[in-house]
């Protein structure tokens, strides 16, 4: 399974020494969809009728209740409001699809000598 490191700004003391970084593993089919947890951010209509993306802190503190793995959950109380937003932003992107590529496949249009269809 795979796992995501997530930088800090500064180093914490916590129960078994310090740490300047959170190691989370991958959510689970079962956390997401049998447990229920499901996804950190919905889509809402908002009062204009125009869809507003919903943050669910609720849910990012279950994910990292389970997901932290060095250290674990209960160190994590005390970070300040800017590691706990990188933290946040750690588990929101395992929900997030990856990027496409950029640079277009390319093909080639040569035909090699001597050989034809007939």
């Amino acid at each position: 399974m795979a796992r995501t490191t997530v930088p800090l700004s500064r180093s914490y003391d916590g129960h078994d020494g310090k740490f300047s970084s959170i190691e989370l593993r991958e959510p689970t089919y079962k956390e997401i969809y049998i447990d229920g947890l499901g996804e950190p951010q919905q889509w809402q209509p908002g009062t204009n009728g125009q869809p507003i993306l919903i943050t669910l802190p609720d849910v990012i503190n279950e994910y990292v209740e389970r997901l932290a793995v060095n250290p674990t959950a209960e160190n994590l109380a005390q970070l300040n409001a800017k590691d706990s937003r990188t933290l946040a932003r750690a588990v929101i992107g395992f929900f997030q699809d990856a990027p496409a590529p950029t640079n277009s496949p390319t093909s080639s249009s040569s035909v090699s000598a001597g050989t034809q269809d007939e």
